[in-house]
């Protein structure tokens, strides 16, 4: 993993967005992933470089499948 290339959140969210996702499709993707893939989805968010609040809370309302 030395060589790498890792997205930041902004081009996550610039590449969702020109795939035609809204706010809600995004909101239901992380939930789809909480649910399917909980570590992994932690491990995500980190790799985007979010604090470590704003993932709670991410995976809070993800795991009430809350839109």
């Amino acid at each position: 993993m030395k060589n790498a290339r890792i997205m930041d959140k902004a081009q996550w969210v610039s590449l969702l967005e020109a795939s035609g996702l809204d706010e809600q499709d995004m909101q239901r993707w992380h939930i789809e992933f909480e649910q399917a893939m909980p570590e992994m989805h932690q491990d995500f968010l980190e790799s985007l470089g979010i604090p470590k609040k704003q993932i709670t809370k991410i995976r809070e309302w993800s795991k009430k499948g809350v839109d």
